[in-house]
């Protein structure tokens, strides 16, 4: 069995910092935090909102906005428009809480409204697809565009996480990446000339 060897850095300090601020901020945003009268409380639930804005905006532009500069035309279009402004919109309230447009809430029954939406446009285009293009529309796709659908429904009606316990994996995680990187950083500091002279 090999032994595990790390080599030394000279930028090891940073490990240390990035890891002690990721465990920092695990605490932080625990949320067990939100029963008390701290000021940082919500910090978690902000952090989270932040988070899935952040994934929407993604998804926006660079899946749906090139669809619609050089995807389909007609119905299609109009519905990939509609979906893209109904998720702007949440992505946009998810960053100014205070000013929700429109009051969806919950990264679950977000992700069931996105699946929903993304599922109900590929239906509608495999609809318009059909025959009217010597390339014919997959069949497998149209099975995923369906399953879309329906577990986006059902995500939307009966969410499987709640906020909480995403932020709380959200927390764990971030808890290992600085443990890791706490360590990591340790591992690789160079020794000091005085202990290499020791050991001479």
């Amino acid at each position: 069995m090999k032994k595990l060897t790390v080599s030394a850095r000279k930028d090891f300090v940073l490990f240390i910092v990035l890891g002690t601020l990721a465990v920092i901020a695990a605490i932080l945003f625990a949320p067990f935090w939100e029963s008390t009268d701290v000021f940082f409380a919500s910090w978690g639930m902000t952090a989270l909102n932040l988070m899935i804005a952040a994934v929407l905006l993604v998804y926006l532009f660079t899946f749906l906005f090139p669809k619609i500069l050089h995807g389909s035309r007609g119905a299609v279009l109009v519905l990939t428009l509609v979906e893209f402004l109904c998720i702007f919109l949440i992505a946009l309230g998810c960053i100014l809480t205070q000013f929700r447009v429109i009051n969806i809430s919950g990264a679950c029954a977000i992700l069931g409204l996105c699946l929903f939406c993304r599922g109900t446009v590929e239906i509608f285009r495999a609809y318009y697809y059909r025959g009217g293009n010597s390339k014919p529309y997959p069949v497998w796709w149209l099975a995923v565009a369906i399953l879309m659908v329906a577990f986006g429904t059902y995500c939307f009606a009966k969410p499987l996480l709640s906020d909480e316990q995403i932020l709380w994996i959200f927390v764990i995680a971030l808890l290992l990446v600085g443990a890791a990187l706490i360590t990591y950083g340790c591992l690789c500091r160079p020794k000091s000339k005085k202990a290499k002279k020791s050991k001479k």
